[in-house]
C-alpha cells in the first residue's frame, strides 16, 4: 500500500513540473509587418531576411512578412525587391514571449534607361545609316534590369 501512494505522489509532481511554464528568458517571440514603398502601395514579392540568424521569408500579395519561435535579442532586417533602394539595417529587439510588429518602407528607384549596340556597349546615339539597302537594325534597351530587343525595319 506504501508502495502505491509512493507511485501516486510522483505521478502528481512528474504532472506538475510539466505543466509549469518555462522561465520568462526561455519563452520564444516573434517579428511581423509589412513592407510598402514611399507611395505606400504592398510590396508584393519583397525579400526578407532577419540576421544576424539569416532566416530568409519573402511577402505576400498584402505585403506582409512574418518570423517567429526566436529568441529573446537584438535582430536586423534586411529588405531587398527589384527597383527599389535596399534596406538593409532595420533594427528589431524581440522580448521574451511578445511579438513586434514592425513595418519598413521602401523607396522607389529613379527610372533608368541603357541602350547598348550589338557589342553590349552602352550608347547615347541611334544611328540607322543612309544605306538605302540597310533595311533593319536591331538594338536593346535596359530598363532598370530587364532587358528589351528591338528590331526596326525601314519602310519604303
Amino acid at each position: 500500500m506504501k508502495m502505491k501512494k509512493v507511485f501516486y505522489f510522483m505521478m502528481a509532481v512528474a504532472l506538475l513540473c510539466g505543466c509549469a511554464d518555462k522561465p520568462e528568458e526561455e519563452k520564444l517571440g516573434s517579428i511581423y509587418g509589412v513592407i510598402t514603398d514611399d507611395a505606400n502601395e504592398l510590396m508584393r514579392a519583397a525579400s526578407v531576411q532577419l540576421n544576424p540568424i539569416g532566416l530568409k521569408t519573402t511577402t505576400g500579395n498584402d505585403g506582409q512578412y512574418e518570423f517567429t519561435d526566436l529568441k529573446a535579442g537584438d535582430y536586423t532586417l534586411q529588405v531587398t525587391k527589384t527597383g527599389y533602394t535596399e534596406m538593409l539595417g532595420h533594427k528589431v529587439k524581440v522580448e521574451p514571449g511578445k511579438t513586434v510588429k514592425s513595418d519598413i518602407q521602401i523607396k522607389k528607384l529613379p527610372a533608368a534607361l541603357k541602350v547598348v549596340d550589338s557589342n553590349a556597349q552602352e550608347i547615347d546615339c541611334l544611328s540607322f545609316g543612309s544605306e538605302i539597302s540597310v533595311v533593319t537594325r536591331s538594338f536593346s534597351i535596359f530598363n532598370g534590369f530587364y532587358p528589351l530587343f528591338f528590331l526596326l525595319t525601314n519602310i519604303y
